[in-house]
């Protein structure tokens, strides 16, 4: 998919990958989707948005795991109010996921 294809291509430059995939990307989508969104529009809107900001992956399982996703970090940033928490957790699923790509 998608996913794959862009991880493979900047697989080859390792650290312009990991900088954009596990701390950019995932600093501006918690910082926009959570910090922004979930105190003013709720967990599962912000959580629909999430996932439907995934739908260039190309594919609904992973849109349907993103909005998951979305949801499970959205619950756990309206719980803890905790930035830095939500955004380890997600820099560490990331990680995950490009380590079972590449």
């Amino acid at each position: 998919g998608v996913v794959e294809k862009t991880i493979q291509i900047l697989g080859e430059l390792p650290l312009i990958s990991l900088l954009y995939f596990v701390i950019l990307k995932v600093f501006l989508e918690e910082y926009f989707f959570r910090w922004f969104l979930v105190p003013r529009v709720g967990i599962i809107i912000s959580s629909i948005l999430f996932g439907l900001a995934h739908i260039g992956y190309g594919s609904i399982g992973q849109i349907i795991g993103a909005t998951l996703l979305g949801g499970i970090l959205a619950v756990a940033y309206k719980q803890n109010k905790s930035f830095t928490t939500n955004f380890l957790a997600h820099a560490i699923y990331n990680l995950i996921v490009i380590s079972q790509v590449i």
